[in-house]
């Protein structure tokens, strides 16, 4: 009955598609900043900082591009996610991230380099919509090479990493933004230092950024003894 109208028609059954399992792949992140080195302007800059906060924080997309100079804290290394996907869920208003080692280093870089062109900060750290970093994030898959790659896929590479840094569930949840997966886990408190030193750990070899900072100031000297240099 071609005349009739589908009243199903256009109707999301939650569960019917299949969860997207895809993380990076070895020399993936490499060949995705390499190509964002020719993008126009500024997006060479605004590319790759998306990349990485959500690889290394779990971020959605929408929550990186409303972020705020103001929402970020590069001293104690956190990041203020104002507003939230699952916050009507939750009942919180947004949710306070541990900013990672290379998360920071990738925002402190676009600071200085902005500075430097002697641009203000303005309030936005993206001054790009949705829809413009997409379709420049996708004109950087394809520049790279790299197939059935979304930007999506890479919370669950940041997922997997958490994982990897054998955070708990809970605290997998604070970064990631997810419901609780429990009645009891709305009760637990997460300690965002202790987040801090798992995944400092994780990259720096078994060492939190403080320590790693303390050993790259020590200079061994011929007679075996120890002295700080100069910061």
């Amino acid at each position: 009955m071609p005349n009739l109208t589908n009243p199903f028609r256009g109707i999301a059954i939650k569960g019917s598609q299949p969860r997207r399992e895809r993380r990076l792949k070895e020399g993936e992140l490499q060949r995705l900043e390499k190509a964002c080195k020719s993008c126009h302007e500024l997006n060479r800059l605004y590319l790759p900082l998306g990349i990485y906060l959500a690889v290394e924080t779990g971020m959605r997309l929408q929550e990186v591009l409303n972020l705020t100079w103001r929402d970020l804290d590069l001293e104690q290394r956190r990041i203020d996610i104002r507003k939230s996907k699952t916050d009507n869920i939750t009942g919180r208003k947004g949710r306070k991230i541990v900013m990672t080692v290379m998360a920071s280093i990738v925002l402190e870089r676009l600071q200085c380099t902005l500075e430097m062109k002697g641009i203000g900060l303005s309030e936005s750290v993206f001054p790009m919509t949705k829809d413009a970093y997409k379709q420049a994030f996708a004109k950087v898959v394809r520049r790279a090479e790299i197939s059935d790659l979304h930007f999506h896929d890479l919370r669950h590479e940041a997922a997997s990493r958490f994982h990897e840094a054998e955070l708990t569930a809970p605290e997998q949840d604070q970064m990631m933004g997810h419901t609780g997966r429990s009645m009891a886990s709305r009760y637990i408190h997460v300690d965002l230092n202790r987040i801090q030193d798992k995944l400092d750990k994780h990259v720096l070899a078994g060492r939190t950024l403080k320590e790693a900072e303390a050993s790259w100031k020590m200079i061994v000297h011929n007679d075996g003894g120890l002295t700080r240099a100069n910061a």
